[in-house]
């Protein structure tokens, strides 16, 4: 998150034109970089800059006007479902590494690293296409899920630590389908919790604001 704070600090003074390609390279190149892994999360950082990017420049190039077709639509989610398929039937055509973006191609496994780079760029395409097929599928109204969507990023970050200290701590976990089952009931009850307490704030951080400036 702090590089990418700065990396906003470049955007802010950069063209889209230049920016998004430039990304793409650089997160298709850092895999050649042996060194570089998981420590200070340096890997996932470039990997998924590219993203970072579109979604920076997202407003400028009126990305969801565009995409928000009923051509697109079909279009993406055909595709989608036939690369959902693609990936079941032929496990080995990305590697779970490569999805995982912490890892150099030389850390990869059994292929060569000119190999792991394609499969990064499959990654991409692929990725891009059903980002395309799931926001043309999210509501543009509000509804019943919208207040839990509003802060997904905080409920994200603090879910996380709680559920990773029960999977390490391994807590109802000698059973896996219980264990699986735990944390899907646990991921929902953090989720309602933890958007009531954001709610309430927020609502404290604007009241507070109110009575400063009236």
């Amino acid at each position: 998150m702090t590089l990418y704070n700065i990396f906003e600090f470049i955007l802010e003074r950069a063209d889209y034109k230049t920016m998004i390609p430039l990304s793409i390279v650089i997160g298709i190149l850092v895999g050649f970089i042996p060194w570089i892994g998981s420590e200070l999360s340096l890997s996932r950082t470039f990997v998924f800059f590219p993203f970072y990017v579109i979604g920076y420049y997202a407003k400028e190039l009126n990305i969801l006007p565009r995409i928000n077709t009923k051509k697109v639509r079909h279009i993406t989610i055909i595709v989608s479902i036939l690369i959902l398929i693609l990936i079941l039937n032929y496990n080995d055509i990305l590697s779970i590494k490569i999805l995982k973006g912490k890892y150099s191609y030389y850390d990869i496994g059994n292929i060569k690293p000119i190999i792991a780079c394609i499969e990064r760029i499959l990654f991409y395409m692929f990725s891009i296409i059903v980002s395309i097929s799931f926001l043309n599928l999210v509501p543009r109204k509000e509804g019943i899920l919208t207040i839990l969507g509003r802060n997904t990023l905080y409920i994200y970050l603090t879910q996380g630590m709680i559920l990773k200290t029960f999977i390490t701590e391994k807590i109802l976990f000698n059973n896996k389908v219980i264990g699986t089952l735990f944390l899907f009931i646990c991921a929902i009850i953090m989720t309602i919790i933890l958007t009531k307490m954001i709610k309430e704030i927020k609502k404290g951080k604007i009241y507070r604001l109110e009575e400063v400036n009236g």
